[in-house]
């Protein structure tokens, strides 16, 4: 099959790997922070407000997912290709708890940890933009990767 038909038929393989990749980091999002205010209506605050951050951090790890089920599909699996999408997955992840984390203010102090919570609660945009910036690094890695196998 021409690598142009095989994308198009392959293509919509790929979907329900980003809404799960997508939904997951929201659903961490949502549980974390439920969890750590103990309060629905200030994670929807939360989210709400963060919401242009969360929604790039999101779809960008579903847009990894997508894209590293179409490579694997293409050529079998890129062994790189997963790596980079654990460890920007990971990123991801790690973004989400950490934005959340200092709204634990309450039991953070009890732990020692009172410079850490307000070290992220000053900086949860900058971590978001940082886990942000390992999804674009992902993405066109990946992108790179499927432009190989298209020349190929």
């Amino acid at each position: 099959m021409h690598f142009q038909q095989k994308m198009k038929v392959e293509y919509l393989t790929t979907i329900p790997y980003f809404i799960i990749g997508s939904s997951s980091l929201l659903l961490l999002y949502i549980g974390v922070m439920r969890l750590s205010t103990g309060s629905m209506s200030v994670t929807v605050s939360q989210f709400n407000y963060y919401l242009p951050w969360i929604v790039a951090l999101s779809g960008g790890f579903g847009l990894q997912a997508a894209l590293y089920k179409l490579t694997k599909i293409m050529q079998k699996g890129i062994a790189d290709a997963g790596k980079i999408a654990k460890t920007t997955g990971v990123t991801s992840s790690v973004t989400m708890i950490a934005c959340c984390v200092h709204h634990a203010a309450d039991v953070i102090p009890i732990l020692g940890l009172s410079a850490a919570a307000a070290f992220l609660g000053v900086y949860t945009k900058e971590l978001f933009a940082v886990g942000i910036l390992f999804n674009i690094f992902g993405i066109v890695y990946m992108l790179k990767n499927l432009r190989g196998l298209k020349n190929a």
